[in-house]
């Protein structure tokens, strides 16, 4: 099962989502495993940055990666995260820097445990 976190988001704007959940609930049994995350159309100084923090709690958090961008597309070679369901939540920081323009995708996966 995918869901889409980040749908074509204009990157002359910075975002920072809420906590994600990692563990779907309701009997589902499904954990996130990958996150996919995309850029492309970059404009202005490729100095943008997306932290990825995670969380057992919602409400304090860990940087686990740190993601530059510093190229126009990264649609070739998309950045993919493993996850291992050792956290509950995930959020995603975008900072855009000097960036003023350009389109920002991410999506999990999830896989039934």
């Amino acid at each position: 099962m995918l869901s889409q976190i980040i749908n074509s988001l204009d990157m002359s704007n910075g975002y920072d989502s809420d906590w994600i959940p990692l563990f779907t609930g309701e009997g589902q049994h499904k954990a996130a495993t990958s996150l996919q995350v995309v850029w492309g159309e970059v404009t202005g100084t490729l100095d943008g940055t997306i932290e990825i923090l995670v969380s057992n709690d919602a409400e304090s958090g860990v940087v686990a990666v740190i993601i530059e961008i510093d190229i126009v597309s990264n649609i070739e070679d998309s950045t993919m995260i493993s996850i291992y369901p050792f956290y509950r939540f995930l959020k995603m920081k975008y900072t855009k820097n000097a960036i003023t323009g350009g389109v920002l995708n991410a999506v999990l996966n999830f896989s039934k445990y």
